[in-house]
């Protein structure tokens, strides 16, 4: 189990099928929102702004963002390493933590 979760934003990009072959348009949409630990990602939303992203990720929010979107067997493992570390968790080099 990983030490502390950390957040991670993954870009997405528009795909279309074009003669049968999947063809990706250069341009992003939007990007997706991660909470990980060792090898679990679970996404927990999405955005294309800053504020979207906080409102997502802040302290007050993020138990909310993991318990709306994950599994259970996910919930328990981010849930569970969170509590293990006073619920710090890892967002872009810097640490939080999240409010109950």
């Amino acid at each position: 189990m990983s030490n502390i979760v950390r957040i991670e934003l993954r870009k997405e990009i528009e795909a279309t099928v074009v003669d049968n072959k999947i063809t990706d348009i250069n341009h992003s949409i939007f990007y997706s929102v991660y909470a990980s630990c060792d090898e679990l990602s679970c996404w927990i939303g999405a955005c294309t702004d800053i504020e979207t992203l906080e409102e997502i990720i802040c302290p007050d929010n993020i138990i909310t963002s993991i318990t709306e979107c994950a599994s259970e067997y996910e919930y328990d493992c981010l849930i569970a390493v969170l509590k293990h570390n006073n619920y710090k968790y890892e967002c872009f080099n810097t640490y939080r933590q999240a409010l109950l």
